[in-house]
């Protein structure tokens, strides 16, 4: 199933279109990251009404949920917020900045945000924050997340935006 993509502008200057790709079943909620991934599309820019060529799936554990691919201002890759998988395929926790240098190999650094650390009074799965948008300011990522908290009536609706603010030192986000 595709769903939710990216238009990014590749390192030779291409323009790609990243779609959230997940051939998992929703009845067997085990994580299988063999079956979750982002399929890329080339974009004809010549020709906007041309429909974008399927290249290939590219392996990304974190491509479940939505996810937003920005490009390091400074020239030095890519950054993707995305809810990271840990053990239920339905999660949306925990929210991880991944980088990549040519859209290809992705690699977690770190987690932003891990609900799961708060003291909410709902039971798991009963809250969430997703659909990430994000800036990236200089040294800086701006974010912002629907979230479910409070008792939302489910973990995947929004009954509040939430904004963040995350420091990176180099192409490392500080702890």
């Amino acid at each position: 199933m595709l769903e939710e993509g990216n238009l990014v502008t590749a390192p030779d200057g291409s323009v790609k279109l990243l779609t959230r790709f997940n051939s998992h079943r929703k009845d067997i909620p085990v994580v299988m990251p063999e079956h979750i991934g982002m399929m890329r599309f080339a974009v004809d820019t010549a020709d906007p009404h041309a429909a974008p060529r399927f290249e290939r799936l590219v392996p990304f554990n974190n491509g479940r949920h939505k996810f937003y691919i920005q490009p390091d201002p400074s020239g030095g890759g890519y950054w993707c917020l995305a809810n990271r998988m840990t053990v239920d395929c339905h999660q949306r926790e925990v929210v991880s900045l991944s980088s990549s240098s040519d859209l290809e190999g992705w690699r977690t650094e770190r987690d932003v945000i891990d609900l799961r650390d708060m003291e909410w009074p709902e039971e798991p799965g009963g809250y969430g924050i997703q659909y990430p948008s994000f800036l990236v300011q200089g040294d800086t990522i701006a974010a912002v997340l629907r979230t479910a908290m409070n008792y939302a009536s489910t973990f995947h609706d929004s009954n509040a935006v939430t904004f963040h603010r995350f420091v990176c030192i180099h192409d490392r986000m500080r702890p």
